[in-house]
Order: structure tokens, then C-alpha cells, then sequence
């Protein structure tokens, strides 16, 4: 019976373990390079048939806690934040360009990559539908960045979101996957801070955050910093970041026009 058992599991069990080794050590680290590639492809061959060998339990055991990490890390959303104003730029800088390439084209083709489903927060819905993905309206208009936050919030399915605003044109993808490696149920949030400055638009929020974001929204307080002072956070220190972006480039915005013209 037993024999039988295992025969019936084959086949979803293999997929299974193939599928979370690819994305734990290849999305998660980013193994590129060919033999690294080869060692990979060696390690998922290798792999079960060991773990049933040694210990039929501690296989099954660990099939599903990978599932479960697979859940926790990796079943995020990806939020552009497209709706501000840019009063000081003067124009809608998600359509600024860089190099012949608009503000909100390089973020998202940086940060796509990393994440199953992508969507955009904006008040002009129209103006994005170009790019392929859901636009939503902020449910609560002119309420700044929480709103978008707490939008992108209320229609995932997601176990959290990871916030990036759309005026971050050198946002480093390594980074961004090491962070959401450190997202897990205990915490609310993951957020780099330089110079003791969070940076909240380069970020990941849970949805147990939302109840609160609501609460504070209400109170007609927008200030992203006062709501964090309510929960839990785990700050990326600079040492961290520094592995990644040693200039701190990722957390640049656009302001004005003259910052373009900096760069």
C-alpha cells in the first residue's frame, strides 16, 4: 500500500520540490551564471531521492514547509505608486524620461522580473493601460502614498505588497529581492533606512497592516511616517544595503525637473 501511495505522489511531489528549489535558490539568490545553473539542475536531481532514502518523514515534513516558504516569501504583489500630483515637477513625471525611457517603464521593468503579478495605483487609469497592467483608482482620492498603499492592500489576494513609487529610476533588483526575503508573518513591513530616514516607497507592507492604514487615513492623517511608529517594522540597515547598492542609488526620487538634469 505504501509502495502505492508513493507511485500516486511521484509526480506532483517531484514538480513540487523542483518547483521550490528553482525559486529558492534561483529567484531568491540568482544564480545566472552556467555552472552555477549546472550545480542547480544537480542539486533538484539529487535532492528527493535522498530525502526519501534517509527519511520518508522528514521528506514529506519538509515538502510543506518549502510550500509554506514558498507562500510567505514569494507570493507578493508588486504596487507602482502613480498617483501623485508632482506639483513641484510640473508634469506627470512617471512619464519623465532617462536615457529615452520613461520614469515608470525602468521601474517596472526592473522590479517585474521578481514578482508574479504587478498592478498600478494612479488617479488617471487610462494614462497606464499601455504597459499591460491593472490600474486601480485610489479608493480614497488625494489621501498621498498611504492611500496608495492602502489600495493596493484592499484588492490582493497577496499575503503582503511591496510598494515602490514610480519616480525611482535606479532601484536595485538584488535589493529588492533580499528584502523580500526577510519579509515573514511576525512583522508588518520592510523598509531600508539611510541616515536614520526610512524610505517607505521602497518597501513591503502586510496586509495586517491594512485595519490601521484605514484608521489613520480616517483621522486625516496621510503622514506614511506617523503610521509607522504603530508597527512592526524590520529596517534594512545600511550594512545591508551597502551589499547590494553601495551608493544608495535605489532610493534617488524625482522631484523636480533640475533633478533630471543632474543625474
Amino acid at each position: 500500500m505504501y509502495y502505492k501511495i508513493n507511485i500516486l505522489l511521484e509526480i506532483p511531489l517531484t514538480a513540487i520540490h523542483f518547483t521550490a528549489l528553482w525559486l529558492i535558490f534561483y529567484k531568491l539568490f540568482y544564480q545566472e551564471t552556467k555552472l552555477k545553473r549546472i550545480m542547480l539542475i544537480f542539486l533538484m536531481l539529487l535532492y528527493r531521492p535522498l530525502c526519501i532514502f534517509v527519511n520518508p518523514f522528514f521528506y514529506f515534513s519538509l515538502n510543506m514547509v518549502i510550500s509554506t516558504i514558498i507562500y510567505t516569501v514569494f507570493y507578493l504583489l508588486l504596487v507602482i505608486l502613480a498617483g501623485g500630483k508632482s506639483s513641484r515637477f510640473g508634469t506627470n513625471k512617471a512619464f519623465a524620461q532617462l536615457d529615452g525611457i520613461c520614469m515608470i517603464e525602468r521601474v517596472e521593468k526592473v522590479m517585474r522580473s521578481l514578482f508574479r503579478k504587478l498592478i498600478i495605483v494612479a488617479d488617471a487609469s487610462e494614462q497606464y493601460e499601455y504597459l499591460g497592467h491593472e490600474v486601480f483608482q485610489d479608493i480614497i482620492k488625494g489621501s498621498g502614498p498611504l492611500g496608495g498603499i492602502l489600495t493596493a492592500l484592499s484588492v490582493t489576494d497577496a499575503k503582503a505588497v511591496f510598494a515602490v513609487a514610480c519616480d525611482m529610476p535606479f532601484i536595485n533588483k538584488s535589493l529588492a529581492s533580499y528584502m523580500c526575503s526577510l519579509r515573514h508573518d511576525i512583522i508588518d513591513a520592510v523598509l531600508p533606512i539611510i541616515k536614520g530616514r526610512p524610505e517607505p516607497l521602497f518597501a513591503i507592507y502586510s496586509t495586517g497592516c491594512l485595519k490601521l492604514i484605514k484608521n489613520t487615513l480616517s483621522e486625516g492623517n496621510f503622514k506614511i511616517m506617523d503610521f509607522l511608529s504603530f508597527i512592526k517594522v524590520r529596517y534594512v540597515e545600511e550594512d545591508e544595503i551597502r551589499k547590494f547598492d553601495p551608493e544608495f542609488n535605489t532610493v534617488i526620487n524625482i522631484n523636480r525637473q533640475i533633478d533630471i538634469e543632474r543625474i
